[in-house]
């Protein structure tokens, strides 16, 4: 698949970023296991970029960098270039579900499920036809979709309770089976965006409405989300942090896959420049549970490397970075799942 994304590319296209692959703690003692690739990445939706009146606000990248036509193949190439293809993908802002991302994704062997946005903001862009939200894929030669479940999580009513009202984010909970056995949760989400201290409480109750869901379930578990919260208050999310909090010390016991690698989450996951304004921040994370081990994670390109009008551009496709684990799951035993 490379070979035929990168002859699709313009004459003299730069190469993406280069980034490199860090071992986690358990790397060295782990001797039996079974290896699982997770890519997790907000792919910029086109309705928010290039087909957006006003290009989405992105007013120091190239603007013919964030045409589809151009950034389709790229955001393709970013998640196949990084070694053996990922098992699992999850994606945010999907606004090309139907007429890209799953017809490739089909042919290179993958099936998957979307679920959009109840009111979808690109839907007010240049192409009205546009809608985004969540997709999931899994490699069909390793892993078999036993259930499917779509969530659109309830507002917040004035008691601080659920309101009958749902908001306007969404999340996608596949129960996967590995070809050995192993049967596991793997959600995708994409929280509010709004960066306050209202948009944090509002984050904070929807994974917690994400992660209530995924306990019942019973299984082990994997999340991938962009979600819009900061481990801690920072310049870019000024406010006290309450939803990654709220994700880690929920009763599933989730550990950060980047911070158990890394012994802290990395410096930044997004980047961008809208005017003025220059926002640097971690906000995307792959959540595992145990008995998932973490191996490895790709980290972000180094930060000298980035072009002053930062992400996107002509070496990236998207406002935020993908992020990658190899993770290791156990070997089974006596025939039993999950033993």
């Amino acid at each position: 698949m490379l070979e035929e994304l990168k002859a699709t590319l313009p004459v003299g296209a730069p190469a993406l970023y280069s980034r490199s692959w860090v071992q986690g703690p358990v790397s060295s003692t782990l001797t039996e296991y079974v290896p699982l690739v997770l890519a997790q990445f907000n792919v910029l939706a086109d309705g928010l970029s290039g087909a957006d009146e006003n290009k989405g606000g992105f007013t120091h990248s190239p603007p013919a960098s964030l045409d589809w036509d151009y950034r389709k193949h790229r955001l393709l190439e970013e998640l196949f270039r990084h070694g053996d293809p990922p098992d699992i993908i999850a994606l945010e802002e999907v606004d090309h579900f139907d007429d890209w991302f799953y017809p490739k994704l089909e042919a290179a062997g993958y099936d998957g499920k979307f679920l959009a946005k109840p009111y979808s903001p690109c839907k007010k862009s240049m192409n009205p036809d546009l809608e985004d939200g969540c997709a999931l894929f899994w490699r069909k030669d390793r892993l078999q979709s036993l259930d499917v479940e779509f969530i659109n999580y309830h507002a917040i009513a004035e008691d601080g309770g659920l309101a009958k009202e749902k908001s306007n984010q969404v999340a996608l909970i596949a129960t996967l089976q590995t070809t050995e056995g192993f049967i596991m949760n793997c959600a995708v989400t994409h929280l509010a965006a709004k960066k306050t201290e209202e948009g944090e409480q509002i984050r904070a109750h929807q994974i917690t409405q994400l992660l209530d869901a995924l306990k019942n379930k019973d299984l082990p578990c994997l999340v991938a989300t962009d979600m819009n919260a900061s481990p801690q208050q920072t310049d870019s999310s000024d406010y006290p942090s309450q939803a990654y909090p709220s994700a880690l010390q929920h009763e599933l016991k989730l550990r950060s896959a980047y911070k158990e690698a890394l012994s802290e989450e990395p410096e930044w996951t997004s980047w961008k420049k809208r005017g003025k304004h220059d926002a640097k921040y971690t906000i995307d994370y792959i959540l595992v549970s145990k008995p998932i081990e973490v191996l490895e994670v790709l980290l972000p390109p180094i930060d000298a490397i980035i072009e002053l009008g930062r992400l996107p551009a002509w070496s990236y496709p998207s406002d935020h970075v993908s992020l990658f684990a190899k993770l290791a799951l156990p070997v089974m035993e006596c025939g039993k799942t999950n033993g």
